[in-house]
C-alpha cells in the first residue's frame, strides 16, 4: 500500500515513523507551510517538516487545497491512502483522490470529544479512560466511519504533555492497525453513535483562567490541562500569574478561603471553594517559570503571611 502522510505538530512524529518502519510504502508527507513567528518574524518550520529533513523524506506544504496544486501533485503519486495525523480540515476532492480514502487518528473514543483539544477535555472533565480512534475522513469534522478504537487508562494527575506524549506513541501502534485491517480488506466500519456526540473546542484565553470559587478538583484538572501550554492563570496586582503541576490537599488544618494563598510547611497553597491547591510552579508575566518558594520569597510576599490572587 502506497501511503501520503499528513502531519505538522511532534505528536504526528511517532504515528510517521511507525509507517516508515512498516510494510508500507511512504511516498511523500505533507505539512503546513513554514510561519513567521518571534520578534523578528523568523521563518520556522513545522516538527514534522523538521524530522523529514533529518530523515531524507520527501516533504511539501501548499498553501491552498481548494486550488488544483495539491490535488494535481497526490494524483500523479498514484497512491492508495492519505494518513492524517494533527493536520488541518482537508476538502472532499483532496480525501477522495485515494484508492482507499482518507483515514484520521484522533486521540479520544470518538464520538466523544470531537474537535481540536481533546486531550486537554479528558483532563479538564478527570476522565480516568480515554483513547484512540482511527476513522475514515469525510466532509464533517470526525464524523466518519470508525475503523478502529482502543482505549488507554489516564493516570491520576497527569499533566497535558504527558498524555499528550502517551496518547502520541499509542495512536501511532493503533493506527498500524487500522491501516492493516483495510490492506487485508478485513474491516467492518463502524458508524458513529450521534446520540454520543461531545466536542472538544479549541481553546480560549478565557477558558484558562480560575475561579477560586470553584472546587479543588475542578481547578487542579485545570492547571493540569494546561500546564505547560498556554498555562492556567489568575491575576494579583494587575499580573498574570500562571501555575503549574498541582495537587489537592484535602483535610489539611490550615484554612484559607478561594483565592487565599500561603507557603505553609515548604508548600504554596492556594484555598479554593473545597480543599487546598498545592502548586509547584509558578510562571509571573514577563518572567520564567520558578520553584513554589522562590515565589514565596518574591516581593508579592513582602511583609505579607497570606496574598489573595483575584
Amino acid at each position: 500500500m502506497k501511503i501520503v502522510f499528513f502531519g505538522t505538530p511532534n505528536f504526528s512524529i511517532p504515528a510517521l515513523q511507525a509507517i516508515i518502519d512498516s510494510k508500507y510504502t511512504l511516498l511523500s508527507v505533507v505539512t503546513n507551510p513554514d510561519k513567521k513567528s518571534g520578534r523578528g518574524l523568523t521563518k520556522s518550520s513545522s516538527a514534522i517538516k523538521t524530522f523529514c529533513k533529518q530523515e531524507n523524506i520527501p516533504c511539501v506544504s501548499f498553501d491552498n487545497f481548494n486550488d488544483n496544486q495539491a490535488s494535481d501533485y497526490l494524483k500523479e503519486l498514484n497512491l492508495d491512502l492519505i494518513v492524517v495525523v494533527a493536520f488541518k480540515i482537508l476538502p472532499e476532492k483532496i480525501i477522495n483522490i485515494p484508492k482507499y480514502g482518507a483515514i484520521n487518528l484522533h486521540p479520544s473514543l470518538l464520538p466523544k470529544y470531537r474537535g481540536s483539544s481533546p486531550i486537554q477535555q479528558t483532563i479538564l472533565n478527570g476522565d480516568s479512560k480515554t483513547g484512540v480512534t482511527i476513522f475514515k475522513l469525510d466532509k464533517k469534522v470526525d464524523s466518519g466511519d470508525i475503523i478502529i478504537q482502543e482505549e488507554y487508562n489516564v493516570k491520576d494527575n497527569v499533566i497535558f504533555s504527558e498524555l499528550y506524549s502517551e496518547l502520541s506513541d499509542f495512536g501511532a501502534k493503533v493506527l498500524l492497525k487500522g491501516i492493516d485491517l483495510l490492506d487485508e480488506k478485513n474491516i467492518v466500519f463502524i458508524k458513529q453513535e450521534e446520540g454520543d456526540i461531545s466536542y472538544a473546542f479549541k481553546i480560549q484565553g478565557k477558558d484558562c483562567q480560575i475561579n477560586w470559587s470553584d472546587s479543588a478538583e475542578s481547578i487542579n484538572n485545570k492547571i493540569r490541562a494546561f500546564t505547560y501550554t498556554p498555562g492556567a492563570f489568575t491575576f494579583l496586582d494587575d499580573k498574570k500569574i500562571k501555575f503549574f503541576n498541582s495537587n489537592i490537599i484535602k483535610a489539611y488544618d490550615e484554612k484559607l478561603k478561594p483565592g487565599e494563598c500561603s507557603f505553609i510547611n515548604e508548600t504554596l497553597l492556594i484555598g479554593t471553594n473545597t480543599d487546598l491547591v498545592s502548586i509547584k510552579n509558578v510562571q509571573v508575566e514577563g518572567k520564567k517559570i520558578i520553584s513554589a518558594k522562590d515565589f514565596s520569597n518574591s516581593m508579592f510576599f513582602h511583609n505579607n503571611k497570606i496574598i489573595n490572587f483575584e
